[in-house]
């Protein structure tokens, strides 16, 4: 978001001044529980597999869109 209200001031869209960005205020907590996990193709293709429609074609779409 704060890149949203650069992007406003650049256009003369929004104040050029520090305050004018309430971005500015907001923390957010960059830290995850999450672990990653490492799957074989196998693995990869069975759960892609048990998708359903359309959640298979966007998970596809996803990744030929970010291996680009």
């Amino acid at each position: 978001m704060s890149l949203v209200y650069k992007h406003g001031q650049w256009y003369g869209l929004i104040a050029r001044s520090q305050e004018a960005n309430p971005m500015r205020f907001v923390r957010c907590k960059t830290t995850s529980s999450c672990e990653a996990m490492i799957l074989t193709r196998q693995q990869a293709f069975g759960i892609l597999m048990q998708l359903e429609e359309p959640e298979r074609r966007l998970t596809l779409l996803a990744d030929s869109v970010l291996a680009a």
